[in-house]
């Protein structure tokens, strides 16, 4: 495990009463960061035994690993986080 970054997630969730919102989750996950994620960049992630999957991963002792960065998310037709809104 040496020299890989380990980041601290916490989960985005679509808000129940207005799905086109998010809401942060309650629970924080530590992930194996292989693809070189920055500061409040929205990622994807898996956990278990599928994290021991991704590219690079097979032989760490791991349980979360960040599998893609995000660009937009659609959510019934409208977007509702841009990657490129949030650089500055």
């Amino acid at each position: 495990m040496t020299g890989r970054k380990l980041l601290v997630l916490q989960p985005l969730l679509v808000d129940e009463k207005d799905p086109v919102r998010f809401r942060p989750g309650q629970n924080t996950i530590v992930a194996v960061d292989g693809l070189g994620a920055g500061k409040d960049d929205v990622v994807l992630f898996c956990q278990g035994s599928s994290a021991r999957m991704a590219h690079g991963m097979k032989p760490l002792p791991i349980d979360a690993a960040v599998i893609g960065i995000v660009d937009s998310v659609e959510v019934l037709g409208k977007t509702v986080f841009s990657a490129r809104q949030t650089q500055s």
